[in-house]
């Protein structure tokens, strides 16, 4: 073989050419198989490379960029289970030179929730706005305080009123229920029972106002 050419890269991992040439042909060789098909070549190749390096220097050294983590979320709602959550998320991974993130990406804990049964919670009537011509429309509203959870009761009746603004004996008054009362005591002192609540008419509809939604008692089940 021929002494091996130029590194085919000045930077990095490459190859370097070499040959070598028949110098004499046996027309009986000993060995058959030393010789090439058409029996007036040797066996092998004329040419090949071998491995070489260009200057290490130029090579890109690894900057290592380490796994970074980002800040963990706020707990979650307390729930009936009686744990809250939170999380985080990995905002940048890391490199091959780099160190990798540890630590867990959720974590729990407890924290009990009131999970008891919670019933739907109107507030009063704000009461029949101004009129300021006798073509306008006056309101009454009222919102929703508390949502039910829980198997608890839901809100009955609207929550918007409107009428026209007519003025005198004869104006439109509305019907309007009073709050509920309280619950009562169950009705049974051992196992499941019920227990009831009630409430009453605070004014009755007159002249075309608009009459009462909603029942006047309500029922739910407990335990004695």
């Amino acid at each position: 073989w021929s002494a091996p050419g130029e590194c085919s890269t000045s930077c990095g991992a490459g190859v370097r050419p070499r040959s070598r040439r028949m110098l004499l042909t046996e027309t009986r060789p000993a060995d058959a198989l030393a010789v090439a098909s058409d029996a007036t070549d040797c066996a092998g190749d004329h040419n090949e490379t071998v491995p070489c390096h260009g200057n290490p220097s130029c090579e890109e050294t690894c900057v290592p960029q380490d796994c970074v983590m980002g800040e963990w979320s706020e707990w979650s709602v307390p729930s009936c289970e009686g744990l809250c959550a939170r999380t985080r998320e990995v905002l940048t991974e890391n490199n091959d030179c780099g160190k990798p993130c540890s630590g867990v990406l959720k974590t729990t804990k407890s924290c009990p929730a009131d999970c008891s049964s919670k019933d739907c919670v109107l507030s009063a009537w704000t009461g029949w706005s101004t009129c300021a011509a006798q073509t306008d429309q006056k309101y009454n509203t009222r919102k929703i305080l508390q949502e039910p959870a829980f198997n608890g009761m839901g809100c009955t009746g609207v929550l918007n009123l409107t009428s026209a603004c007519t003025v005198g004996p004869n104006s439109p008054s509305h019907c309007e229920l009073s709050e509920w009362s309280p619950w009562g005591e169950c009705d049974q002192t051992c196992g499941k029972g019920q227990q009831s609540r009630t409430r009453g008419v605070a004014n009755e509809a007159a002249n075309g106002g608009s009459p009462c939604e909603g029942p006047l008692q309500a029922t739910r089940s407990c335990e004695g």
